[in-house]
């Protein structure tokens, strides 16, 4: 998930977008940013949406994402400009853009940027916009690609960033899991089996470390 940053004006835009990178995850550290990586050691893909939840008014809300003919350019545009929070952008009409070599780390999912692989959805995330077509079917597409490239990702280790992070923020007193992406509603099985190889064992839990318990008050979206 990304600060839904589109719709605001340029002050308030520099504003988040300093916040963006003043909120490092875990996982690499900040001097490991962009640097290169064994390819030996990237092991897992996390599926992202740019929207996801936000305190408004003392209110869990998602905010609208627009849609664009060009939104995975400029979404890539976002992403490098906000520290490379991904590897690859894919629209919601099927186009792609690399935000960043998948060989370079990215700040993405806390706890496992140093072996992992980052793709942003433009979506909001919420659970309740459907999903078009010709994205999942990209999504499909490029994961197989990085599969090709990066065998030593097992199919449980190709995760939804829900999986890894569900650290909760605090929201009118009450608390929300702060990264829900992609959504309750993405087709998560669909993906796994289309994207399945004859050498994938089952399809179960995954090794990956989760975070879990409150989340940092700073790393909180909040309006």
């Amino acid at each position: 998930m990304l600060f839904q940053i589109w719709h605001t004006p340029p002050p308030m835009r520099l504003i988040i977008l300093a916040s963006l990178v003043a909120i490092v995850p875990l996982g690499a550290l900040a001097r490991d940013h962009g640097e290169k990586r064994d390819t030996g050691s990237i092991t897992a893909l996390v599926v992202h949406t740019v929207g996801g939840p936000a305190c408004i008014a003392s209110t869990v809300q998602f905010r609208p994402i627009a849609k664009r003919d060009d939104d995975a350019q400029f979404w890539q545009k976002i992403l490098k400009t906000a520290r490379n929070e991904a590897h690859y952008v894919i629209g919601r009409n099927g186009t792609a853009a690399q935000v960043m070599p998948p060989t370079d780390i990215a700040y993405h999912t806390a706890g496992i940027n140093d072996v992992s692989i980052g793709i942003e959805l433009v979506h909001r995330g919420d659970g309740i916009e459907r999903f078009e077509e010709p994205q999942i079917v990209k999504l499909i597409e490029r994961i197989k690609e990085i599969r090709q490239q990066f065998p030593k990702i097992s199919i449980s280790n190709i995760v939804m960033h829900s999986d890894i992070d569900q650290r909760t923020c605090y929201c009118g007193g009450k608390p929300y899991h702060r990264r829900q992406d992609p959504g309750a509603n993405f087709p998560m099985q669909r993906v796994i089996d289309a994207v399945r190889v004859p050498s994938d064992g089952d399809y179960g839990p995954s090794s990956l470390p989760r975070l879990t318990g409150p989340a940092p008050a700073r790393a909180c979206a909040k309006d």
